[in-house]
């Protein structure tokens, strides 16, 4: 995805073929849940998906906002 004239992080990590764990936070920006993404090296899936475990662990997880 190109974001003007940018590629967006999500990008570059899909082209260079590197493990990536989306992390959702409590925190909100402007009304609306924003998170965090774990990026980690080459066939190294199951740290990205450990260290968001533990992050979540930290945060207390996801919270639905209202309405």
């Amino acid at each position: 995805m190109v974001v003007g004239r940018r590629l967006d992080d999500a990008t570059v990590l899909r082209v260079a073929n590197l493990p990536s764990t989306a992390i959702p936070t409590r925190q909100l920006v402007d009304g609306l849940p924003a998170g965090i993404q774990a990026a980690g090296a080459c066939l190294e899936d199951r740290t990205t998906i450990r260290f968001a475990t533990l992050v979540q662990e930290r945060l207390a997880g996801f919270v639905r906002p209202p309405g």
